[in-house]
């Protein structure tokens, strides 16, 4: 799905690094499974349509993003940067999470055995994106790299590195890692 941003808006991350959106568009990939069966039908998992789509390497995320514009006809969808992902993660807040900073079994899915659940189960945050905490890790665009500390307007991520990054939490993932500026990767 397409979201608007709000041009000019910034946050800090974590690292005290101030970042400036002044794209208004970008593409956010949180794929349903039937959606992905149009790009790669007999994926495992069909018949958990309303759930996310599990197990993909970057590069398969890629190849997604790469199908929907053809499909589309639109060239605007990418995935997003690492700083783009958490600007709409926390849709204006300074908290751990989008909501405040503490996370209950009513606010996403983490810590808990028996796997994903169905896409928007969970209120949205701010921003009307949800699953931003928990259910799902996310591919971003960026190769690993240390923050700068410098302000930036409209990153575009790292062009080379020693591995992939990953945003959000899974449903086995820990509090911890469920936080709005927790890193993870590779590929």
């Amino acid at each position: 799905m397409v979201r608007q941003l709000v041009p000019g808006a910034q946050h800090n991350t974590t690292h005290s690094q101030s970042v400036t959106v002044l794209k208004g568009r970008y593409g956010w990939l949180s794929t349903f499974l039937r959606e992905w069966q149009a790009f790669q039908p007999g994926h495992p998992g069909a018949t958990r349509s309303s759930r996310p789509v599990v197990n993909l390497a970057w590069y398969d995320a890629c190849s997604y993003v790469d199908w929907l514009r053809i499909e589309t006809d639109d060239r605007n969808w990418r995935l997003p940067t690492e700083e783009e992902w958490e600007y709409a993660c926390r849709a204006g807040t300074l908290t751990s999470y989008s909501w405040g900073n503490s996370i209950r079994g009513n606010n996403a899915r983490y810590d808990i055995a028996g796997g994903t659940t169905t896409v928007g189960k969970y209120a949205p945050n701010r921003g009307g994106f949800h699953d931003m905490h928990g259910n799902l890790r996310e591919w971003v665009s960026d190769w690993w790299h240390f923050y700068s500390g410098e302000p930036v307007t409209d990153p575009e991520g790292e062009g080379s590195g020693n591995g992939k990054i990953n945003r959000g939490s899974s449903w086995q993932d820990d509090e911890k890692k469920g936080r709005s500026a927790h890193r993870g990767g590779f590929d």
